[in-house]
């Protein structure tokens, strides 16, 4: 996960990889990974990548990079996989992880939580307009998954 440093107020002392400003909430970070661009590991603004324009080839590599992962995972299954959303499940952690092409991101939802998170606790769950219309999208799809 991208380093991210705090002061004892609990201010972030990092700055923006796009616009070289302190972070501020909410922040769009993500783990290590190969691309062209030298931005993996880094800490963003979610408006300054909503507006980047490398947001959407970055994003997908991303996405590819998390389902590689979770493919590669034995401790993971993939329940359900389309060109703008991979749904997987961790059977020691019992927890379904959401990830969306549109941005990259994901989310974690314990397997108890699942119902209702899809119910309605999704909408509270996005970071940015980007996160939301996918979820919002993809809705009827994700609450096809079983668990």
């Amino acid at each position: 996960m991208a380093l991210i440093s705090v002061d004892e107020a609990n201010e972030y002392l990092t700055e923006c990889i796009l616009c070289n400003q302190r972070l501020s909430d909410p922040i769009y970070a993500m783990s290590a990974f190969e691309e062209p661009w030298g931005y993996s590991d880094a800490a963003m603004h979610w408006d300054c990548f909503a507006s980047w324009e490398l947001r959407q080839e970055f994003a997908n590599l991303y996405f590819q990079e998390q389902v590689d992962w979770f493919n590669g995972n034995s401790y993971w299954k993939i329940l359900k996989r389309t060109e703008d959303i991979c749904v997987a499940y961790g059977k020691a952690a019992k927890q379904v992880e959401v990830i969306l092409r549109q941005s990259g991101s994901s989310f974690r939802v314990s397997k108890e939580k699942w119902d209702k998170w899809l119910e309605n606790e999704w909408m509270a769950n996005p970071n940015h307009e980007i996160e939301r219309a996918a979820l919002k999208q993809s809705l009827s799809l994700l609450k096809t998954v079983k668990i």
